[in-house]
């Protein structure tokens, strides 16, 4: 997947074929109008609440390009030296997750300009996610503020209840399952809604279905849940 040398892996259910677009159908439409080169711009932000999807969408993005961009998640690397930008602006777009995290430590915000910089003389595109939009994110930095407010920024919507049933569902059709209304009805009713963890126990539900030879119905459902307390 052409990452870094730091225990960084992409989501196996993070592609575009997995994503139900729901009320955000418009930023999927202009990311995958931009990677196929149908228009470029510097740099993209994706901002809103968790599990609003923009994890999703930055991975997808990655695993449509594969050696061409690259996923980073600053949760996993906000406590790394920022050197690690520095040879990265050859790749076609950044993928940079939670940004927000680095909001008030120098070190990061002055890495991320210097290579928004590199980027736009490459004609490369830096793309990230945020809780917050770009004027409200607070960078100490006012010029890393003002590049990406220049440019395109998205708010993700969440998905209602309704989407989460058929985002699960096409998940599960993409992993060869078949996931019942009343089952995945379960699943929104007695876990927490965060797509994420989700789609985490659709992934052992897989798992344990085919070691059981089991359909995914509601008692076979309760009875993973109960071993996963």
């Amino acid at each position: 997947m052409g990452q870094l040398g730091l225990p960084v892996k992409l989501a196996d259910y993070a592609v575009f074929e997995s994503y139900l677009p729901a009320e955000n159908q418009d930023i999927l439409i202009f990311l995958t109008e931009m990677i196929s080169g149908k228009h470029y711009t510097p740099s993209c932000w994706l901002w809103g609440a968790n599990s609003s999807g923009k994890s999703h969408l930055l991975q997808a993005v990655c695993e449509r390009l594969q050696d061409n961009a690259i996923y980073l998640p600053m949760e996993e690397l906000i406590n790394e030296d920022p050197s690690l930008l520095t040879d990265l602006a050859t790749r076609r777009f950044i993928c940079v997750d939670d940004i927000h995290l680095c909001v008030k430590k120098n070190h990061w915000e002055l890495a991320f300009f210097e290579l928004f910089n590199r980027l736009i003389e490459l004609h490369s595109t830096l793309l990230v996610s945020s809780l917050h939009a770009p004027k409200t994110n607070n960078f100490k930095l006012s010029d890393l503020t003002s590049r990406f407010s220049q440019y395109s920024v998205f708010k993700m919507k969440s998905l209602n209840d309704e989407d989460c049933k058929s985002a699960l569902q096409l998940r599960a059709k993409q992993r060869g399952l078949v996931l019942p209304d009343d089952t995945v009805n379960y699943m929104l009713t007695h876990k927490q809604r965060d797509m994420k963890i989700l789609y985490d126990l659709l992934d052992k539900l897989d798992t344990e279905s085919l070691a059981a030879k089991r359909k995914l119905t509601v008692p076979f459902l309760k009875s993973v849940m109960n071993e996963l307390v």
